[in-house]
């Protein structure tokens, strides 16, 4: 039985401009992470990725999560590997407020779940809800929401280039087709991850 979403509360939202100062945003495209830092959510493909993507155009890496605390320093040591992109990454600590997160969903131009392995992130469903790109591996539950190019894009787990030159592509195509797969992100989650149709489901199955 597949996770769900209120997508009614989650949904696109005008971006809050007190955040995007908070975060230090000037322009650039935003990236955004949504999750714990930790080796199963794949950090090192998301760094390397945002690198590739701030050679193609002025990036901002939007962190929200953070790393557990027994995990700090090797976060920092991996951070370190990538002095290029020091100023442009913003680490937020764990959101607990329903409307913030919607919010952050909203700043960004391209969600980013780059697993090595996963269940299927509610995260991803909630990005997906507010109608975000979505740039996920084949991981997990991951690749059941993903339908490569019309509901997010995705890339293999199995290849450490793949995520870093799928989002070069997607930073590279019109604007119009990238806010469609979005879009049809938020339809597909409305239809087959709505509360309801979970519970249809335990019904079912406890009956």
């Amino acid at each position: 039985i597949p996770n769900a979403v209120d997508s009614d509360f989650f949904q696109l939202v005008p971006r809050d401009e007190a955040l995007l100062r908070e975060i230090g945003w000037r322009g650039e495209v935003l990236l955004g992470f949504f999750g714990e830092l930790r080796a199963k959510k794949g950090p090192e493909t998301l760094l390397r990725a945002a690198a590739a993507a701030q050679r193609e155009a002025p990036c901002r890496l939007l962190l929200v999560g953070g790393p557990r605390a027994s995990q700090a320093e090797q976060w920092q040591q991996l951070r370190a590997r990538f002095p290029l992109l020091e100023r442009s990454i913003h680490e937020m600590g764990y959101v607990r407020e329903r409307e913030k997160m919607r919010a952050l969903y909203s700043l960004v131009d391209v969600a980013l779940f780059p697993s090595a392995y996963d269940g299927m992130p509610n995260a991803a469903l909630e990005a997906m809800a507010c109608a975000r790109p979505v740039l996920a591996t084949d991981a997990g539950g991951l690749r059941e929401l993903i339908r490569d190019g019309q509901t997010g894009f995705l890339a293999s787990r199995h290849d450490p280039a793949a995520v870093p030159r799928r989002l070069v592509e997607i930073l590279r195509a019109e604007r119009e087709p990238v806010a469609a797969v979005g879009a049809r992100a938020r339809e597909f989650v409305r239809t087959h991850h709505s509360p309801a149709a979970e519970r249809d489901a335990y019904l079912r199955l406890y009956r």
